[in-house]
This record gives C-alpha cells, structure tokens and sequence, in this order.
C-alpha cells in the first residue's frame, strides 16, 4: 500500500523535498543577515588564499582571507572580495566593520 502511494505520487514527493531543501537555505541565509554587526580598530596582520568552501561568500576557486589584529592579543579572520583583497596590505590600521564571516567595510586611518 505505501509502495503504491510512494510510486503514484513520486513526483509530488520530488517537488516536495526540493522546496523544503530550499526553504532550509532562505532561513539559514535569512538567520545569518541578522547576525549583528561587529565595529573595531584593528590591523592587517596576515593574508591568505584558501580553497574555496560552500560557506565562502566570495568564491571563484578560492577564497581570499584575511586576518586582523584587534585591540589587545584578540584576531579574526575574515572573508574579503578580491579587489579588498589586493587593498589591504599587512600593518595597514583602520576602522574594521563585518558581520559573520565577511568583512563589511575597512576605513584606513593616517
């Protein structure tokens, strides 16, 4: 009896999974847009190329990363576009503001 329910409505079934499968992805994207904004004083410590991941903002075969020295002996490291990238040089002091993973902005100051 399951077998032929399954069977006469398997493209029902299909359609299904794939709509809950993307509802998943909005609200996880949707979860994620709410996360709050971080604002620091912070340098350039290090950069790095890493493979490019699902979770990766910015992928085009690799992820451009950078790390920065907040106020005191604390880092992060955080997703950048390319031409951010090519920007932010190591030692370069600035106002940092990002959000998860991503940078948002990167204010140089003299």
């Amino acid at each position: 009896m399951l077998e032929e329910f399954l069977l006469a409505h398997s493209e029902w079934l299909f359609f299904g999974v794939i709509g809950l499968g993307f509802g998943f992805l909005l609200l996880r994207q949707h979860l994620a847009n709410k996360a709050p904004e971080y604002i620091a004083s912070a340098t350039v410590e290090s950069r790095r190329l890493g493979i490019a991941g699902f979770h990766g903002k910015y992928s085009s075969g690799c992820n451009h990363l950078v790390t920065f020295r907040l106020n005191g002996p604390e880092t992060v490291e955080l997703y950048v576009s390319r031409s951010e990238y090519e920007v932010l040089t190591e030692g370069l002091h600035g106002t940092l503001r990002w959000q998860n993973e991503n940078m948002l902005s990167f204010e140089p100051q003299p």
